[in-house]
């Protein structure tokens, strides 16, 4: 069910949002997509139930709304060349609803599984299944920020949990030279997602999220090519390098993950 989205691509730009001009350390790098058809019908409704939550007071943010809602015009009903839908982690009912596409991508993936994420933090179940992913085979690769984080202890608290998945077989490729910002996934050569969640506690149970996830079109290759362009920029995390932390830095990792659900 849903509509077409538009290929992702990437945006590197500096920490307040502005094209890069070799001012700021580090830069960003970033991926979107853009929406259209009946997909973006899906988005409108989202927003406008979040709108009624806050008017009501029922999102814990406490805002006052002036008026209504602007009647907004929905699109047209879907068509058969349709590949993309919208996920959704907004208020209780939904909040899982990111993380249960992703599961299932995951559990059934056969070649690979390519995940960007600014902020890492998964759930032991998923966890296991990209673990079992690796170990059966599947080309399970995991890029993530490194020295250019700007959440230092989330960082640590994310290599806390790496050493299980790298001993499985998953690669973990960490940026030192810019932040990567990009919650971005491609499994195999048809499932993919594109949007504002991360795999962490904050994405699950705090934040507003929405995620267009599609089944092929022209959005594979793209985020195929965006992977293959971010790659060479990135630093391999080995498992030999983990074991080779200072005490002091793993055991401040396994401090701050204890702090997870507040980052």
């Amino acid at each position: 069910s849903g509509g077409s989205g538009g290929g992702g691509g990437d945006r590197d730009r500096d920490r307040d949002g502005d094209e890069d001009d070799g001012d700021h350390e580090p830069d960003w790098f970033d991926v979107g997509c853009r929406a259209q058809g009946p997909l973006v019908a899906q988005v409108i409704a989202a927003f406008g139930q979040t709108w009624r939550h806050i008017e009501r007071g029922t999102t814990g943010y406490g805002l006052a709304l002036s008026g209504r809602l602007p009647r907004l015009k929905t699109a047209a009903a879907q068509g058969p060349g349709d590949l993309a839908t919208a996920a959704f982690s907004a208020g209780r009912p939904r909040r899982s609803d990111i993380r249960r596409r992703y599961r299932a991508a995951i559990q059934q993936a056969e070649r690979r599984i390519w995940i960007a994420n600014a902020y890492f933090l998964p759930s032991a179940a998923i966890r296991r299944d990209l673990a079992r992913a690796a170990r059966r085979g599947v080309d399970v690769r995991l890029l993530m920020p490194g020295r250019a984080t700007d959440v230092w202890p989330l960082h640590l608290a994310t290599r806390h949990l790496l050493d299980s998945l790298l001993a499985a077989g998953v690669q973990v490729f960490e940026s030192h030279d810019r932040m990567v910002h990009a919650k971005c996934a491609l499994v195999d050569d048809g499932w993919w997602t594109i949007g504002s969640a991360n795999l962490d506690p904050r994405s699950r149970f705090h934040n507003l999220e929405a995620n267009v996830v599609g089944v092929g079109g022209s959005a594979v290759g793209e985020l195929e090519g965006i992977f293959a362009g971010l790659l060479p920029s990135l630093v391999e995390l080995t498992r030999a390098q983990w074991l080779a932390q200072p005490l002091g830095r793993r055991l401040l990792g396994r401090f701050f993950y204890y702090f997870r659900y507040l980052m």
